[in-house]
């Protein structure tokens, strides 16, 4: 006799939206491993207003399947950047139907776009520089860990290295503007799709 199985829901799909011009490559392994507290991180963008993509970020996007969204020829300006992750995230919401994002920026012109999908019922994790965060995009934000909360990231594999026991992670905080601590619930799931791969043209 068959035991009816306990139907176990999928993860929430993530969209992991990051601000290159003023996050450190460092920290995105870190900002994935979080993001994975809220869901399942498929689809992961950063966004930069690169002629062509730095040495110190190849490595990190090649081995973190990290997408570079880019024009065809890279706008001039100082919004060039946070204008194209505000319309790609809006297109993920209206279009595609993304409601779990994780906005790792740390420019207050973000703010607008973080109440927005709140009051369309998205969560919103947010990710930003330790100094540099503005407390009202902070407070907009389901829940904000600063860079500096983040647990630390497994090392890129190398040649001249074999493999070594890992120590464990410690304890992570997220902060809340009113200096609590703020804990993730469990939102609502929604079926995952195909992740994106490889530097895609904004257009």
């Amino acid at each position: 006799m068959v035991k009816n199985l306990e139907v176990v829901p999928p993860r929430a799909q993530v969209a992991v939206l990051i601000d290159g011009d003023h996050i450190p490559p460092k920290v995105v392994g870190q900002v994935i491993a979080e993001a994975e507290t809220v869901g399942n991180p498929t689809i992961r963008r950063v966004y930069a207003n690169w002629s062509g993509i730095p040495k110190n970020w190849r490595e990190i996007l090649s081995h973190y399947h990290v997408t570079h969204m880019r024009y065809e020829s890279p706008p001039r300006g100082t919004n060039a950047t946070d204008i194209t992750l505000v319309v790609d995230a809006l297109k993920l919401f209206y279009r595609d139907g993304i409601r779990h994002f994780c906005l790792v920026a740390s420019d207050s012109d973000y703010t607008a776009l973080v109440w927005e999908l709140r009051r369309e019922g998205c969560v919103i994790l947010g990710i930003g520089q330790t100094l540099t965060t503005p407390p009202t995009l902070q407070r907009a934000c389901t829940s904000f860990v600063l860079t500096n909360q983040l647990s630390p990231a497994a090392r890129l594999p190398s040649n001249s290295t074999s493999s070594s026991k890992k120590a464990p992670l410690p304890q992570r905080r997220r902060s809340s503007p009113n200096g609590k601590v703020s804990l993730l619930l469990h939102w609502k799931n929604y079926p995952p799709c195909s992740s994106t791969s490889a530097t895609t043209s904004f257009i």
